[in-house]
């Protein structure tokens, strides 16, 4: 699924869940869900809260990345929304 196609989908919360557990990560899905629960956020509000800051604030770097991941991905919506989970919400 593209990134875009996912993000249109986040308001439905039944969406956000699955499209967590579908990333094989339950640290990361425990990781969202607390912060959700601490913002007063729903989990689909909290992936879009967490796209946006490394939007706008990741550096070079994680930019390079996350193309580098994307090049091979056969999934590239759920590998970078892994990526940008990890790099906004790091265990």
């Amino acid at each position: 699924m593209l990134l875009g196609t996912l993000i249109d989908q986040l308001s439905d919360e039944m969406v956000a869940l699955q499209t967590l557990i579908d990333l094989q990560d339950l640290s990361v899905l425990a990781r969202l869900n607390l912060v959700a629960e601490d913002h007063g956020l729903t989990l689909g509000e909290t992936i879009i809260k967490a796209i946006n800051t490394f939007s706008s604030n990741a550096n070079p770097d994680s930019w390079a990345q996350l193309m580098s991941k994307l090049n091979s991905a056969d999934d590239p919506g759920s590998v970078a929304l892994k990526h940008i989970l990890e790099e906004v919400f790091p265990k």
